[in-house]
């Protein structure tokens, strides 16, 4: 038969040479079996390793530039070193429906959906694009959240600093100053977003002026109340409506997330995530707190 392109040819009516042709057992043909044969060009001689996986293949010969290289026996698995302008010959019969030979480290995975918008449908996506965030921009929401949450932790830090002078209590001392360090450092980080995408910075004492309250934050009655406390009183009023004012940052975040296309920019995604995270641990440190607090009292 003719040389396949790149002269590399498959003889299926070659046989193994085991001795006199005479001592040979004669053979059926086998039956034509679909095959699929590539290889791409090199740029010059290359020693290439072709394996073969054979389970179900008809005797056959390969041929190199019409020279004989390896015979393929039927129900063997070979491994030949082939030196000439050919990289992976890749033979593949099937009979009833299974395969005889596969590309190996071919690995599939499940395809990566991504869903449409609204009436939209859905569509396949490559690994590659699925963690490509080069175009995530941040939204109309995001920004909103980064404005509100900053007077959120500003009445925060109010309520530490009527601690210092209203407890005799070191565990409410370390709290607030927990408190005090990780949210002041948040009003700085979120101030730095604002201004880096030409956001305007909210006053952070807005609420003391008619400003909207956030979920969880305290009113002017709630804060003269806390304000007036003192002693063990203090501790337990702090502790309740810090208790109310972390469980509104919660809420925030539920509904940045909520909101479609919110939430999704890096750095915001990651600043809510730990929000969340850290008010929820928080708010499990003062419950306990609270509790051990009201088994002493008369």
């Amino acid at each position: 038969m003719p040389p396949l392109r790149g002269g590399v040819s498959v003889d299926r009516s070659a046989r193994p040479s085991a001795g006199p042709a005479s001592a040979t057992p004669a053979r059926a043909p086998a039956p034509r079996i679909p095959r699929l044969i590539s290889w791409p060009s090199a740029p010059g001689p290359r020693q290439v390793a072709a394996r073969l996986c054979v389970t179900v293949l008809p005797i056959c010969e390969i041929r190199v530039n019409s020279r004989p290289v390896k015979t393929v026996l039927y129900g063997h698995n070979i491994e030949t070193t082939v030196t000439r302008r050919l990289i992976p010959v890749v033979l593949i019969g099937v009979v009833g429906g299974s395969a005889a030979c596969r590309t190996p480290n071919v690995q599939s995975g499940p395809p990566i959906i991504q869903p449409g918008a609204p009436g939209q449908p859905s569509k396949v996506i490559t690994a590659e694009k699925a963690v490509d965030l080069s175009q995530v921009q941040h939204t109309e929401a995001d920004v909103q959240f980064m404005q509100g949450m900053i007077g959120h932790h500003s009445q925060a830090l109010e309520m530490t600093e009527l601690l210092s002078t209203r407890t005799n209590s070191d565990d409410m001392r370390k709290l607030a100053a927990r408190i005090d360090a990780s949210q002041a450092d948040e009003i700085r980080m979120m101030q730095e977003w604002l201004k880096r995408r030409g956001q305007p910075l909210p006053d952070p004492h807005a609420h003391h002026h008619g400003g909207k309250l956030m979920p969880g934050m305290l009113t002017a009655e709630e804060m003269g109340r806390l304000a007036a406390a003192r002693g063990p009183e203090f501790d337990r009023l702090f502790l309740e409506l810090m208790i109310k004012h972390h469980e509104g940052a919660l809420v925030m975040v539920k509904e940045l997330f909520a909101t479609a296309g919110a939430g999704q920019e890096s750095e915001i995604f990651a600043f809510a995530s730990d929000v969340d995270s850290d008010q929820r641990m928080e708010i499990d440190r003062m419950s306990g707190m609270l509790a051990k607090s009201k088994e002493f009292e008369p």
